[in-house]
């Protein structure tokens, strides 16, 4: 039987069209951003907004070192440091829209 017919602990990747696995390695996609797609792909069906959070920490991760810079002080930089405070419930939502409406295109990122 294909491995990918069967899965260890639950069924979370099996019960996907295309497994995040599948996509990750057919397009050459880097660790990091792998992750970002494993934890996404997977948060309603096993560890909630826990993965969401892995999935931010891998792309502060990735911000990190591709810039050189941790993603609050690169919020700081341009303006926009209280957008990134941990404590706020909506936390997630800000950094995500901070790093695609303003980090992203000062950092010529997509």
């Amino acid at each position: 039987m294909s491995a990918l017919k069967t899965q260890e602990g639950g069924s979370h990747y099996k019960d996907m069209v295309i497994q995040p696995v599948e996509y990750i390695h057919k397009n050459n996609i880097g660790f990091v951003e792998g992750a970002v797609i494993k934890y996404v792909s997977r948060w309603r069906n096993k560890n909630g907004i826990e993965d969401l959070k892995k999935a931010r920490h891998m792309l502060d991760l990735l911000i990190e070192m591709e810039t050189g810079k941790d993603l609050k002080k690169i919020a700081e930089d341009v303006g926009l440091g209280y957008l990134m405070n941990p404590d706020d419930e909506f936390y997630a939502e800000s950094s995500l829209r901070l790093l695609i409406k303003e980090i992203a295109p000062a950092l010529k990122i997509s």
